[in-house]
């Protein structure tokens, strides 16, 4: 079912066609935490 689209590029955050417009570090800090929390 998933094999005709795009694959997210290997440790990215934001999905693949998503516009890289936010900087981490001005993300909102349940989302930074969030983040970090995934990361162990």
């Amino acid at each position: 079912m998933f094999a005709a689209t795009r694959a997210d590029e290997d440790g990215a955050i934001d999905g693949v066609l998503d516009t890289n417009n936010v900087p981490l570090d001005e993300e909102p800090q349940r989302v930074q935490d969030d983040l970090a929390r995934l990361r162990k």
